[in-house]
């Protein structure tokens, strides 16, 4: 069944469920919100009838923000089976819009197994942590040399960093894009965004092992990139460490190369429009949390829930519950159903994002990619998370527990891509 039948399949069924309902409460609030969220649905039912893929499902979005507040007024009770049949109508919608032809929700990659290195020589400059994190290992990955021998600045880490986040790349081989693939980096111009944050240009070549450590490439070649476009560009490896000071000359350079696919660039745009008609509602939940990028909240919105205010951001899944996947029991305080701004700053906050001060592009990247799972870099693979859409991805995921697929491709847009539309445009990305 396509996207625009069966999205109209399922807002039928939720404004049945709402006329049903209206028709046996007395209760106000409930009330005005059930006639509410009919005339959506009626609206976009109409709109659906005409629309393209992407406008129908930007019409489904709506839609279920309207069945959110209803869903949020109600008077929930132990037999009250018109809420529950609504939540579960929910449910299927949010799947529809997650894993239907518009995008799909990418599984956690599992942390890479991290094998300890040798101490670091004495001297060596400790990773600073921002206020209230843990204090980073002293050894191992401070600093990462560039051409001539100066060492890049060392931009903070996130609160709750990942194990072994004191150790660098092992693999030195760099990944090549073949000839003709993209366009050579910009030699000048930051990837910041705000001016408190901090740009590191990217280093050439590949990755520099700390003294002690040994270089031992394992895993396959990287793929090769099928978009062509001109240019010759050499980028720095995939890492397989996860501390942000090893990868931000990594995460630099590949957002420099990085560009959409000429198949995707409607679905880009698309994303684009979501995020800034919903940019008020990540702006609020940015400022709560020491002033969070706006971008940041949306992005992660995006990929976690496919824009739908009904899921948590956690983990996508329903917020008339608490999570049933990785990571499950959430939110752990309140009582369901939960609001969709109290769930994220919630989801947010857990990962520390709230004492985050460095905001810089490849401080955000190494974040989201964080936020799935370093998993990818176990294999030396580009995470579709941040660069699906791009000429820098081809194909490979994780398509469930834990599973990889190295012949799936990802129909989701990459948080990378997102960010990178933003900028191009010209958009102000801060809260």
């Amino acid at each position: 069944m396509s996207f625009p039948n069966e999205a109209r399949g399922r807002l039928t069924e939720a404004r049945n469920v709402l006329i049903e309902r209206r028709r046996q409460t007395n209760y106000a609030k409930e009330r005005a919100a059930i006639d509410d969220a009919i005339a959506v649905l009626n609206e976009n039912l109409g709109f659906i009838n005409q629309a393209a893929l992407l406008d129908a499902a930007a019409a489904v979005v709506d839609a279920t923000n309207a069945l959110e507040a209803v869903v949020r007024s109600a008077r929930l009770g132990p037999f009250d089976l018109h809420v529950k049949a609504l939540e579960e109508v929910l449910e299927k919608i949010g799947d529809l819009l997650r894993n239907g032809e518009v995008g799909e929700h990418l599984e956690r990659a599992p942390e890479p197994v991290v094998t300890p290195t040798a101490p670091a020589p004495t001297g060596s400059s400790p990773v600073l942590a921002p206020a209230g994190s843990a204090s980073a290992p002293t050894g191992g990955g401070s600093t990462t040399a560039s051409p001539g021998g100066v060492s890049a600045p060392i931009a903070a880490s996130p609160a709750g960093g990942s194990a072994g986040s004191g150790t660098a790349p092992t693999s030195t081989r760099p990944y090549t894009v073949p000839p003709g693939d993209v366009s050579a980096p910009p030699a000048t111009g930051p990837t910041t965004v705000f001016p408190r944050s901090v740009s590191t240009p990217a280093s050439a070549g590949s990755a520099t092992v700390p003294p002690g450590s040994v270089s031992t490439p394992t895993a396959p070649k990287p793929p090769t990139v099928s978009h062509a476009v001109t240019g010759d560009v050499e980028l720095p490896p995939i890492g397989t460490s996860s501390n942000f000071t090893a990868l931000r000359s990594e995460l630099d350079a590949w957002f420099k190369a990085v560009i959409v696919r000429d198949d995707c660039k409607d679905k880009v745009e698309w994303h684009m429009k979501q995020l800034l008609k919903h940019q008020s509602r990540y702006r609020d939940v940015g400022l709560s949390l020491n002033r969070m990028p706006w971008a940041m909240v949306g992005v992660i919105h995006a990929m976690e829930c496919g824009f739908n205010f009904a899921c948590d951001l956690h983990n996508g899944d329903p917020l008339t519950n608490r999570t049933k996947h990785v990571p499950a029991g959430q939110p752990q305080m309140g009582t369901p159903p939960f609001s969709w701004e109290n769930s994220a700053v919630d989801a947010l906050t857990q990962e520390g994002f709230n004492t985050v001060t460095d905001w810089s592009i490849p401080h955000m990247l190494y974040l989201l990619e964080k936020y799935n799972g370093f998993g990818y870099r176990k294999m030396e693979k580009p995470t579709p998370y941040l660069w699906s859409f791009s000429n820098l991805y081809e194909k490979g995921k994780y398509v469930a527990d834990g599973r990889f697929d190295p012949q799936t491709i990802s129909k989701q847009c990459g948080a990378a891509i997102m960010v990178k539309a933003l900028i191009d445009r010209g958009t102000d990305l801060s809260s």
